[in-house]
């Protein structure tokens, strides 16, 4: 079983912007366009891992 442990970096990173899970399998640019076409310009996905 995989599993994703966050560093200290990563949470403090993390405070300073959105964090959000996608569910049901959807490809990271499949979102990513989704978001853009909502009309969030410069927010940016960044695959940090997952824990199942």
């Amino acid at each position: 079983m995989r599993s994703y442990r966050a560093k200290s970096d990563d949470v403090k990173w993390v405070q300073n912007g959105i964090v959000a899970t996608v569910i049901n399998g959807e490809a990271v640019l499949v979102v990513q366009n989704r978001i853009t076409d909502a009309g969030f310009i410069d927010l940016v996905l960044i695959p940090m891992g997952a824990d199942k």
